[in-house]
């Protein structure tokens, strides 16, 4: 492999349109920073960047300017001015370090990546690697857990992937993208808050906040419809939700419809939300978004694999992303998938996932606490080589579903219904 040189600590970090994952090999974990800049109108000369959200005391009305739109980094000034006050504020040391990143545009080579030049000109990193998020935890999953195949599916804040991989590696035809994400879930919900209610426009914050403390994915859709249109007791999904004074409170709390209030906070009741929001991700029909939703993607990410290895990757369906922590998210879409693939397949969603938002970045450190064992570029080899070199070593993908006929014959070979070998390591 590739000599890593004398760097003397390893980074990780995944960069998500809503948080960034950020920290080092053989710390406690990473920490969650916001991924944007934000100003409030109660402190309009001020300008909080990053982790400096957390001193903005009064959520209200927040204005936020994010460098990642729809899955890509789109403004590398916005980026590189968070990831310079994240890097001060948690002590990294750029230029005695190596850096590990998750890749928003790895799929994409064509758009434009400058993060390289970031690394290495601003900062001043020793060494870089790159991967996906699908790409570690995959990688994570063939050498650590000794699962050959792999089907991860990434619902993060800007857009849902699906992507297929054997041996830690990538089958290109598998990938499939999905406009929908949190971020999308949480405009929906404004507005239907708005219309019905409250005027919560401005409020991206607390809604946000809400969705996460109310919404849940329903196992039948039209049962739980019919649970919601019940009266008074009877009815078991309405909830009310406090808003924040961020005086007395600094989160909405979730009571039920008929427990007195304490105080005079505005609230709001929510009943269909609760589950209509999260059923966008797997009917995104449903805001007229005109495409699948999230297990006929899988099933189809399957489909697009070569033929023998269908089985084993849908034994194996691993689910991340901060989008799929809503109560219900992982039986769901066992329960859709399962009923759209070849009954003979044992479809399986891992239970390996403790944190669906970090897990990638878990894998990261599982991967990298034997750096050697990755490939790496130096500011050297950068400089003489460029995208050139970046592609050769990182992109580790198939062009064609034929590359893979070695593969497949050897599993035919083998017998092997499931490619699984070895012992499980947990975290």
């Amino acid at each position: 492999m590739h000599d890593t040189g004398d760097a003397e600590t390893t980074v990780i970090l995944d960069n998500g349109g809503h948080n960034i994952k950020l920290g080092v090999v053989g710390a406690e974990g990473p920490r969650l920073i916001p991924n944007s800049i934000v100003k409030a109108k109660h402190e309009k000369k001020r300008v909080f960047v990053g982790h400096e959200q957390a001193d903005c005391s009064e959520k209200f009305s927040l204005f936020y300017v994010r460098p990642i739109e729809r899955g890509y980094v789109v403004n590398w000034d916005t980026q590189e001015q968070i990831w310079e006050k994240s890097f001060s504020k948690f002590d990294i040391e750029p230029t005695t370090s190596r850096i590990a990143y998750t890749d928003n545009n790895y799929l994409i080579p064509a758009l434009p990546d400058v993060s390289n030049e970031i690394f290495f000109d601003k900062f001043g990193f020793q060494e870089v690697h790159k991967a996906s998020a699908s790409g570690f935890v995959a990688d994570h999953a063939y050498k650590i857990r000794r699962e050959r195949c792999a089907c991860v599916v990434d619902s993060g804040f800007s857009w849902t992937t699906i992507a297929c991989f054997v041996d830690g590696v990538l089958i290109q035809e598998s990938v499939i993208r999905i406009d929908v994400g949190g971020k999308a879930l949480t405009n929906k919900l404004k507005d239907w808050i708005s219309y019905r209610q409250l005027n919560v426009s401005e409020e991206t914050h607390v809604i946000n906040e809400c969705k996460e403390d109310v919404c849940f994915v329903a196992m039948d859709f039209e049962k739980s419809m019919i649970e919601a249109k019940k009266r008074f007791d009877e009815n078991m999904i309405e909830k009310r939700y406090i808003m924040p004074d961020f005086q007395t409170s600094f989160r909405g709390q979730v009571k039920g419809i008929r427990e007195p209030l304490a105080s005079d906070a505005p609230s709001i009741v929510l009943g269909v939300e609760r589950f209509a929001i999260p059923e966008i991700l797997f009917n995104p029909s449903d805001i007229d978004i005109d495409q699948c939703g999230v297990a006929e993607a899988v099933v189809e990410s399957i489909t697009q694999s070569p033929e023998d290895l269908r089985a084993a990757l849908s034994e194996n369906i691993i689910v991340i992303g901060g989008s799929s922590c809503f109560p219900g998210y992982r039986d769901r879409l066992l329960q859709d998938v399962r009923s759209m693939l070849p009954a003979e397949f044992d479809v399986k969603v891992s239970e390996n996932v403790a944190n669906p938002e970090t897990h990638a970045w878990q894998c990261a450190e599982k991967l990298l606490e034997y750096p050697a064992q990755v490939a790496w570029i130096n500011r050297k080899e950068w400089d003489e080589r460029g995208d050139s070199l970046e592609y050769s070593r990182f992109f580790r993908t198939t062009v064609t579903s034929d590359e893979l006929k070695a593969t497949t014959q050897e599993f035919e070979q083998k017998g092997e219904k499931s490619p699984k070998n070895g012992e499980e390591e947990e975290f």
